[in-house]
């Protein structure tokens, strides 16, 4: 228990300093780009997470349940062929597709970034929690850095997408001498397809999961335009900055569960764990709330004073998620990927059915409430399986007695 304390607090502060660094990226974007430039890179971003969708089909959490079970080596060179041939076929469709701000640098981005995840994923499979946070911490400290130096001494609209490559490389040159030794059990090249077959389930999860997440971002540019997206997407950051505490449990239960046989246990734990992440969730929401509206048009911009009025109706989502994310670990740890696949459709499907509806009617506060609704169904699904757990070791805890 002392060591799950442990890395639950090392997670935890390493969420903490990337959120601070991430809130102080988007008051820079804000105030040196506007609420216009601001949605062009939350576009740009959105459709590089949308590339890596498809790389992560070869390149997902998958393998730190295969590290345990199958060669390193084998693994992490079966994974990088599949991110290469995935950047360089998406870049060819790239060409085909109607022009957009910084479309060009998409597929090098979505390659960097999951070159760096996939030395994170074997990290964590080792359990090497610090250099695999020190690396999380490290790429948004240098971006950070970065843009504003370059932003300060030279205003050009390509400074954070330079600043970004550069954070990216340095961050992935880092990332590969701290994995390397664990990838030492070299014993002769064999393409790992089970990554493949395996991954298949968690990435389609994880790939639903992406449009639930984001598919709000696309419509909105399309229907509204970016200034209403660079609004929206300052408030969803906020937002989703209140689950750091619940990632960091989340991740501590799953290697937890990777590592045991107790299933009492691993439930006591998980039930432990969804309480904390509950009551901790609700009194950040409630302080996010009280915060007042002068304080964000001072922290970002005048163009962001209606961001605020998005806050009470995207608190129904960040609880729900809350208690979400701590049950995903749980099923995914225990390699019930088709239930998480399940979960998610639904989720997509109330989501994307109330935000085409709402958006109409009441714009952004209409596709906070389809983003809320959405987390809402996901956590039914989740809900029911997991008591449906609890229920059968009740009965074999009843017939051991």
């Amino acid at each position: 228990m002392i060591a799950i304390k442990k890395g639950v607090f090392s997670i935890f502060i390493s969420k903490i300093l990337i959120g601070g660094l991430g809130l102080l990226m988007v008051v820079l974007l804000s105030r040196y780009l506007g609420a216009k430039g601001r949605g062009e890179i939350s576009f740009f971003l959105s459709s590089v997470a949308l590339l890596q969708l498809f790389i992560d089909f070869g390149n997902n959490t998958s393998i730190i349940n295969l590290s345990y079970q199958h060669n390193k080596n084998a693994l992490w060179k079966t994974a990088l062929i599949w991110i290469f041939g995935t950047v360089i076929i998406s870049a060819i469709v790239l060409l085909f597709l109607p022009d957009f701000s910084y479309k060009i640098w998409v597929p090098l981005a979505a390659l960097l970034y999951s070159f760096i995840n996939l030395n994170n994923l074997f990290l964590m499979g080792a359990t090497q929690v610090n250099k695999r946070n020190l690396i999380n911490v490290l790429l948004p400290l240098l971006l950070l850095i970065l843009f504003y130096l370059l932003f300060h001494f030279h205003n050009n609209q390509f400074n954070y997408i330079y600043s970004l490559l550069i954070a990216l490389s340095l961050t992935a040159l880092v990332s590969y001498v701290f994995v390397k030794s664990y990838l030492n059990d070299y014993q002769g090249f064999e393409f790992k397809s089970i990554l493949l077959k395996q991954g298949f389930w968690v990435q389609m999860g994880q790939a639903i999961q992406f449009f639930n997440y984001r598919i709000s971002f696309f419509i909105i540019s399309i229907v509204l335009g970016n200034q209403f997206l660079g609004v929206y997407n300052n408030a969803i950051v906020l937002a989703e900055s209140i689950w750091i505490l619940g990632h960091s449990l989340g991740q501590m239960l799953h290697i937890k569960i990777l590592n045991s046989n107790n299933q009492q246990e691993i439930l006591k734990l998980s039930n432990r764990f969804v309480k904390i992440n509950f009551l901790a969730t609700l009194a950040m929401i409630l302080g996010l709330i009280l915060i007042p509206n002068s304080f964000w048009v001072w922290l970002f911009s005048e163009e962001f004073s209606k961001m605020s009025q998005l806050f009470p109706y995207l608190s129904f989502g960040i609880l729900f998620f809350s208690i979400s994310n701590i049950l995903n670990h749980y099923f995914h740890a225990k390699n019930r990927f088709k239930l998480i696949l399940i979960a998610n459709a639904i989720a997509l499907l109330v989501g994307l059915i109330t935000l085409l509806f709402l958006i109409q009617k009441y714009e952004i506060i209409g596709a906070s409430i389809a983003w809320s609704l959405s987390f809402l169904a996901a956590l039914i699904v989740y809900s029911v399986a997991y008591f449906k757990d609890l229920k059968l070791n009740f009965s074999h805890s009843q017939q051991s007695l």
